[in-house]
């Protein structure tokens, strides 16, 4: 049995996923939680001990709009964590 780690950013993470998952073997991440790994890429062999990058971003999205928030300047760094972000909040 093999496992990989040490990916920190999501743009790097995603770069390895597939040809680990694909060795067959574990790909760990401490930090890295770029979205499409919690959906349309999901494994049984990918286990993140973090967060997915839009998660809390998407709660206060919903609080936004929940309290009637008509106008808000989004600004992220242009990466994949980054627009992950602003599309938690969308």
């Amino acid at each position: 049995m093999h496992f990989v780690t040490g990916a920190v950013f999501s743009n790097v993470l995603l770069a390895i996923y597939k040809p680990v998952i694909g060795s067959g073997a574990f790909l760990i991440s401490a930090n890295a939680g770029p979205s499409q790994i919690a959906g349309p890429l999901c494994s049984e062999r990918f286990f993140s001990t973090s967060w997915q990058n839009d998660r809390t971003h998407s709660a206060v999205g919903k609080y936004a709009q929940d309290n009637g928030f008509k106008r808000v300047l989004l600004l992220a760094p242009n990466y994949q964590a980054g627009k992950d972000g602003l599309n938690g909040f969308k």
